[in-house]
């Protein structure tokens, strides 16, 4: 399971956060050096349009890389889980993500 953060500027007050998640699911292999044979890949993109009024250059970043991401992540774990079982595969759980503490480990690699 993958997850990706992208944040785009449309104009001067709105920025679009996308959350992506890519979920795959395989057969393990049943002997050794036997190709896996994946079942499904899911690409789920999903964004929100952030308008920042009276935001600080303390609280910006922040607010794009944590508190966005944040609100959106429910839903689109939601949308991920119903698709797979609509498909007739087992959902798929996925846990909370502290964006907190990726947007701290992001910084602290530079």
């Amino acid at each position: 399971m993958d997850s990706e953060l992208n944040t785009k500027c449309n104009c001067s007050a709105n920025f679009e956060v996308e959350l992506i998640l890519r979920c795959q699911g395989h057969l393990p292999a049943q002997r050794e050096g036997e190709e896996i044979v994946p079942l499904f890949d899911v690409n789920l993109i999903y964004a929100g349009i952030f308008t920042l009024q009276h935001a600080t250059a303390e609280t910006f970043e922040t607010l794009l890389l944590i508190e966005a991401p944040r609100l959106l992540y429910p839903a689109a774990r939601n949308m991920l889980a119903t698709l797979c079982r609509e498909a007739g595969f087992l959902p798929v759980i996925m846990q909370q993500i502290d964006f907190a503490a990726l947007w701290r480990n992001r910084r602290a690699v530079g």
